[in-house]
């Protein structure tokens, strides 16, 4: 949804358009660290289970 202002202030909507980034960037970066974060330990589960199979 598009929304239209007006008389606002271009550097006000700059500043929130700036922050608007900010926040898409951040989520990006702690999904991408959630992730890693699961294979890590689904990797880890894997090795211990393979371990104890073979005790």
């Amino acid at each position: 949804m598009d929304l239209f202002l007006q008389n606002i202030d271009p550097i006000v909507f700059k500043k929130i358009d700036g922050i608007e980034k900010k926040k898409r960037f951040l989520a990006k970066i702690s999904l991408k660290i959630g992730l890693e974060r699961r294979k890590v330990l689904r990797e880890i589960k894997n090795y211990n289970k393979g371990r104890k199979e073979k005790s």
